[in-house]
Parts: C-alpha cells; structure tokens; sequence
C-alpha cells in the first residue's frame, strides 16, 4: 500500500483500537443476569449501535448476535481497505481467513451429521468475496460435496486427500491443521511479495504468534480432555509448523507429555513460557494476553497501512471473542469473576 491514499489506513485503525471496550465495560457486560441484557448493554455502546441495529433487545438470538458481531469486524476491515487503491495487496488475507473459518464450521457439522445446521451461521457479508460459493457450501451434505464446492480455488487441492475418505474415517483435527497450514504459508507469502522487508518482519511475528496460541490451544484441549487419544508422533504432525517462540524442539516435548498436568510442567520449562507468562488452567492456554499487546504495540508504533490494518483487525477479533465468550459465561449463568479469567484486553 504505497500510495497516499492508503497512509489514511493507519489513523483509521487507530481509531478503531480508540473505540474498543475497556475493562470496566467488560466488567459491566458480565455483571448481566440474561443474554438480553448483554444484547441491550451492547446496542447502548457507540462501537456497536450500528452493528447490532437489527437485533431484538427482547428475545435476541444468540447466533444473530455472534453472527451481527462477525460482520461488525467485517465491515470494519471494508471500511479500513476503502482507503487502498489499486487492489487489496496484502489485506486480502483476511479473506483468506474467512474463508477458512467458514469451510471449518462447515467441515466441523459435516463429521457430527449436522450439515444442514450451516446455513443458520452461513456469514451473507462474505458471499461476494468467497472465492467459493458459501451458498452451495450451505447446501453440501458431505464430505465429497464440500471438496466440489472448492474445486477451482486453492483449497480444492489442499483438503483433496483430507476429504477423500469415507465418513467415519474424516479427521477434523488434521482438516484444521490442513487449512490452517495453507493459510499461514499463504499469508507468509503475501507477506514476502507484498511488504517492505521491515513490514513483512513486524507482521510475520504477529501471525507467528497466532500460530503459537493455536498450537498450544490443541496441545492444552487434547491433553486436558482426550490425553491418551492421540500418540506424541501423530500429535506432533498436527500442530501448525510456524511459531515465534514455540521451537519444534519445545513441540516434540509437549506432545509426548502424558497428561495435562505433564504438559503444564514441560511447557513451564520453555522459551514460550517465558515469553507468554505461565499456563493458568483455570483461563485456558497462554499466550493470548501476549499477541494481543504485540498488536496493540504494532498498531502504536507503525506508519504502514498494511501492519496497521493487521494489528487492528486482530484486536477486533480478539474483542469479538471476548464479548462471545461472556455471552456464554451469562448465558449458563457463570459468576462475574469466572468470566473475567476468559476475557484476554
């Protein structure tokens, strides 16, 4: 993005971190007794009248709301990509992440015979810019269906030998870890092609990261819920082969751990650990608090649109993960404080 025209992308991101909820407005949305009234909290905040206009205050759906709250952040990038002429360069990475996201959720119903169940969740502000039809998407009801939904695309290769098996021997774990991998060599690409060395060094380390916090979110949720489902060889081949501070090394080590208390100990003694702080059971897996502040940092210090877009977006979404999470907290009637130990600001 080197034109005049795009250097508006980084005060605009800038204002869009200036607008995000603080703790005391999170600590007020998990003081609500209903979904309703999170609902109504929410359309009173100035950052969401617009988004959530359409939503019942009286009977609000949850998957309205979490769906209204999606295409909020989408419509922010929109905003944000107006101010680049010539194309979306790198910025159509997040394309890609949507993309993938939404062949997950697809995936994920398919393996549990809920395919149908799509359509309810089925993003309509993504159809023009899916390089697939999420219509046709909507309307596969297996694992065959999904895989002609993206012949043509990139991803018709990629998940080929991932979806060419019957039902009961579909992976969901390795699909992630598939489509994941093609999204961050993808990114990684872009990256090189698209931005300054500089640039694409300060944006790599934020989706390098990323790739750290999901790997340890599949070490943490198998070891603490299926510890003797998947032997340390195979678990190793599903984890994303990126990371900033998790060495490949630090991997192999925490995928041969027994169990989760086995996995917190050997974790303790990585480079990641020091970086990301410890593994607190009770909140989940690390490293969330730290990316989040790598964003934040980015979004302050950078004068490239492109960095600048990246960092607020991943703050966008890491609120709208926030918020979905005190949803759920209210929703099973959770105590305030219980919430509060998932909310990452």
């Amino acid at each position: 993005m080197s034109n005049n025209k795009a250097l508006a992308i980084v005060p605009k991101a800038r204002a869009v971190f200036a607008r995000r909820l603080t703790p005391e407005k999170y600590a007020e949305l998990t003081r609500k007794s209903s979904v309703p009234q999170v609902a109504k909290a929410l359309k009173a905040m100035p950052g969401f009248r617009k988004t959530l206009a359409t939503l019942s205050e009286d009977a609000p759906h949850r998957g309205q709301l979490e769906e209204l709250l999606r295409s909020g952040v989408f419509y922010e990038y929109e905003e944000l990509m107006r101010y680049h002429f010539g194309g979306p360069g790198f910025g159509v990475y997040f394309i890609w992440k949507c993309e993938t996201e939404e062949l997950l959720a697809k995936l994920q119903l398919v393996s549990v015979g809920r395919a149908e169940r799509y359509i309810t969740r089925m993003p309509a502000f993504l159809m023009k810019r899916s390089r697939f039809d999420l219509l046709a998407l909507a309307r596969a009801e297996t694992l065959s269906d999904c895989l002609n939904v993206v012949r043509g695309t990139p991803y018709f290769e990629t998940l080929g030998p991932v979806l060419s098996v019957r039902q009961e021997e579909f992976d969901l774990l390795l699909a992630e870890r598939t489509l994941k991998s093609q999204y961050y060599a993808s990114v990684f690409a872009l990256a090189e092609k698209t931005l300054s060395p500089h640039d694409a060094k300060e944006v790599g380390r934020l989706f390098c990261m990323e790739a750290d916090v999901e790997n340890l979110d599949v070490l943490y949720r198998l070891k603490a819920y299926y510890p003797h489902a998947v032997p340390p060889a195979p678990l190793e081949e599903l984890l994303l082969p990126y990371g900033e501070y998790l060495s490949a090394a630090a991997k192999r080590r925490l995928c041969g751990a027994k169990d989760l208390p086995g996995l917190l100990a050997a974790y303790a003694d990585t480079r990641a650990a020091r970086a990301y702080g410890p593994a607190d059971p009770p909140n989940g897996t690390p490293g969330g608090q730290a990316y989040l502040a790598a964003a934040q940092r980015l979004l302050r210090s950078t004068v490239s649109p492109d960095a600048a877009l990246t960092a607020a977006l991943a703050i966008e979404q890491q609120q709208e993960r926030n918020i979905i999470h005190i949803i759920e907290g209210v929703r099973y009637g959770l105590a305030p404080e219980q919430i509060e130990r998932f909310i990452i600001y």
